[in-house]
């Protein structure tokens, strides 16, 4: 006998339920894991504000000389402020991650009832509430460091987030894949792909000064038409909608990737036996 449409759309809402609720205790158990390694709290918080900081002063101490070396000091602060928003969403997902490796727990988290796809999105959820508080504590300090930095914001810069932030994520997923085949031993993955991506992201320079294959490899880089967009805005120049299209699909193309890549470095890592002997 066939079930009724009543029973199956019950059946349908009850696992809906029961997924949202997983979610939710992964993302909860991720956002609350830096209790237990209070280092992190560094590497959110107090590296970035140094970073900020140190980069605000040279920025403003370029008002007392030529226009073209306060140009140059807001860039690089302006490629030190937004890069955040990529490089620590990717640092963040796989400390998180690591952090399971590290304290036993990867196992219980991966035989329970949870699908890959559940456990990514409470990931890269947690990341980014991380970030988001991150980037208000950020902007406290810059507003009293570089105050003028603000007076060139508008709508589109939450726009420029969020395309970067769609990068951290897709590059997050290769470092998790990267850390699920290889266990706690490459928990340097996340610093070593934002550092490689940077290099293409064009964060400080613009394309042309790349030398050859490397300025061809950045144009398979999303974040670097992103940079291109702010750069050319500070000029002022109109903003550039094109390069953001194209951004958007490249992230989209590589979360869609990265997602098949996590799951067959998960089927992997469990014929290797990487996630038994954490």
């Amino acid at each position: 006998m066939m079930a009724s449409p009543y029973k199956i759309t019950k059946l349908t809402h009850t696992m809906h339920s029961n997924s949202l609720r997983r979610i939710r205790g992964l993302y909860l158990h991720y956002l609350y894991s830096v209790k237990r390694n209070p280092a992190r709290i560094i590497e959110m918080f107090v590296w970035p504000a140094f970073e900020i900081i140190l980069f605000g002063f040279l920025a403003a101490s370029g008002k007392n000389k030529p226009a073209e070396a306060e140009a140059m000091g807001v860039i690089i602060l302006t490629g030190i402020v937004y890069w955040n928003c990529t490089a620590r969403v990717i640092q963040e997902a796989v400390a998180q991650f690591t952090d399971d490796f590290v304290s036993k727990n990867i196992q219980g988290i991966l035989v329970a009832p949870v699908t890959m796809g559940e456990l990514l999105i409470g990931v890269t959820a947690a990341a980014l509430t991380k970030i988001a508080i991150s980037l208000v504590v950020l902007g406290g300090v810059l507003a009293f460091i570089y105050p003028s930095f603000f007076s060139t914001l508008g709508i589109h810069t939450l726009f420029w987030i969020f395309q970067l932030e769609l990068v951290g994520v897709a590059f997050s997923y290769i470092s998790l894949a990267i850390v699920l085949l290889f266990g706690e031993r490459v928990s340097f993955s996340g610093w070593i792909i934002s550092t490689i991506l940077q290099i293409f992201s064009l964060v400080f320079y613009e394309r042309t000064a790349l030398p050859g294959i490397l300025s061809t490899i950045s144009y398979a880089v999303p974040s670097s038409y992103v940079f291109e967009t702010i750069r050319a805005y500070q000029h002022g120049d109109p903003l550039i909608t094109t390069g953001q299209i194209i951004a958007l699909a490249l992230s989209a193309t590589y979360i869609t990737m990265g997602f098949g890549l996590v799951n067959a470095s998960f089927v992997f890592a469990k014929k290797i036996g990487t996630i038994i002997k954490s």
